[in-house]
């Protein structure tokens, strides 16, 4: 019996497709609604910040207030920075989801809105890559003798660095 239930093909079956049509529109909405919930938490964030008067008073241009409120409620100072900036171009919610439609990210808002790149998004990777290249390239120099390399390969690990942060 287990055989012949491996033998079938299921998606040549109609109830199969409607169960895959299903599932699909309600991993799309409810990806989509998560994405929605995502950007308006941001500009909430943005809003609450900047619409408050002791905001306003002590804390607009200060580095270590966003520093400590970032601390306080687990968001990088960029991102709050990123909030604010948001609610100041799009006071009104809706005329930002007007903007994306359905395709709406916090990603993309920072992209597109903002002229950033999100910083995380694979370039550790990479850079760790080159850096495991760079060691097998210095040590392949050591054995030939050659200072050169050795000072060019640090100068580009520090580049690389640099460019991390």
């Amino acid at each position: 019996m287990t055989n012949q239930i491996a033998k079938i093909d299921f998606r040549s079956e109609e109830y199969f497709q409607n169960i895959v049509e299903d599932c699909r529109a309600i991993v799309v909405e409810r990806s989509f609604n998560s994405r929605i919930e995502i950007v308006q938490g941001k500009w909430e964030v943005g809003q609450r910040i900047s619409v408050d008067s002791d905001y306003q008073k002590n804390g607009k241009g200060s580095g270590k207030f966003i520093e400590q409120l970032g601390e306080e409620i687990k968001l990088s100072p960029s991102d709050i920075y990123d909030c604010i900036k948001i609610y100041d171009q799009y006071p009104k919610l809706n005329l930002l989801f007007d903007k994306f439609g359905k395709n709406i990210s916090w990603f993309k808002i920072r992209e597109e809105l903002l002229g950033r790149r999100n910083e995380k998004r694979g370039t550790d990777k990479v850079c760790y890559r080159i850096e495991g290249i760079l060691e097998a390239f210095k040590k392949w120099f050591e054995q030939s003798k050659t200072t050169v390399a050795d000072e060019a390969v640090d100068e580009f690990k520090k580049y690389l660095i640099a460019k991390r942060k």
